[in-house]
């Protein structure tokens, strides 16, 4: 079963009309409309195996998204050796630091992986992604795949615990 949360139902019409991934999926597909961390916080029997979440990449980042009390609240949705991975490709913010804070605060590992197209895939228009898994699961981290690909978070200075009541975006712009 695949879960999409959209806060946006244009963006849900949109991926309907011009796309065929959720028509042609093998999956169960299921559409949650509204704030992903509410929509996760109301539900009590979802367990996942994997949460993506996939919201930073433009001008504005929805910061309560990235804060301590919504990293427990994906923790809590999460089976307990699931993994949650977090897209940090942003053109402004060095996102991947706030997240290791984040998961040294809750006794979680990190990690991230930079994949940079190659000729094939930059002649798609396919661009840099960054990702960043977070994971109490050593297992996941010490596999062959995710080992060769990905590398440790480099702390930066001033960089600090993200809450629902804080955050300093200067802190971490480019």
């Amino acid at each position: 079963t695949v879960v999409f949360y959209e806060i946006n139902p244009q963006v849900v019409d949109f991926a309907k009309t011009y796309f065929t991934y959720i028509a042609d999926s093998s999956a169960e597909v299921e559409i949650a409309l509204g704030d992903a961390r509410l929509t996760l916080e109301r539900e009590s029997e979802a367990l996942f195996d994997l949460i993506a979440v996939d919201a930073f990449s433009g001008d504005s980042i929805p910061t309560h998204l990235l804060t301590v009390e919504a990293l427990n609240v994906y923790f809590r949705r999460l089976k307990p050796d699931g993994v949650l991975l977090i897209h940090t490709t942003n053109r402004y913010l060095d996102l991947p630091p706030v997240v290791k804070v984040l998961a040294d605060s809750l006794g979680m590992r990190s990690a991230i992986i930079e994949h940079e197209p190659g000729e094939e895939e930059a002649a798609r228009q396919q661009s840099d992604s960054d990702w960043v898994i977070v994971t109490r699961n050593n297992r996941i981290l010490e596999t062959d795949p995710i080992q060769a690909r990905s590398n440790s978070i480099a702390e930066r200075p001033g960089v600090t615990l993200w809450t629902d009541s804080y955050n300093n975006l200067f802190r971490i712009l480019k």
